[in-house]
């Protein structure tokens, strides 16, 4: 009987730890106005979108008025954001790096490059695509286009 109150305890109390830790939102990089500031949030920003489907912490760092051009700014048009953010998933992306980062005034560009495979390919294919981000308020956001 004591064996099995203590199997409880401890189930209970895994339990309440993962659940804390689940709900736990995503801690950003210290941000400043600089390359490896924005290394940090773009790597952080794909590794959620790809890996994590960590979609409401990602619309944290996306830039608003991105959004609104878009008309998925309003918290009703979250379904239509997440499928226009997951959709890059059904490429099959294996690896991602932060290649090449430009800043100007508080704008800064991110060659981010994608190795991914398709079934009409044999080998994997590599593509470089161009983030725009903004810093604005201290912080580091995605301009979603």
């Amino acid at each position: 009987m004591r064996c099995l109150f203590r199997g409880i305890l401890f189930s209970s109390i895994f339990l309440l730890i993962t659940l804390f830790l689940g709900c736990a939102s995503v801690q950003l990089p210290q941000q400043s106005l600089s390359e490896d500031s924005l290394k940090e949030t773009a790597s952080l920003y794909w590794k959620l979108r790809l890996e994590k489907d960590e979609y409401k912490e990602i619309f944290k760092i996306e830039e608003p008025e991105a959004l609104k051009k878009l008309n998925l700014y309003d918290e009703k048009k979250f379904d239509e954001y997440v499928s226009n953010v997951s959709a890059i998933k059904n490429i099959g992306i294996s690896s991602y790096t932060v290649k090449n980062i430009r800043i100007k005034d508080n704008t800064g560009l991110v060659d981010m490059e994608f190795m991914f495979s398709l079934p009409q390919i044999p080998k994997p294919a590599k593509q470089i695509l161009t983030d725009e981000w903004i810093y604005r308020d201290g912080r580091w956001l995605h301009v979603l286009k």
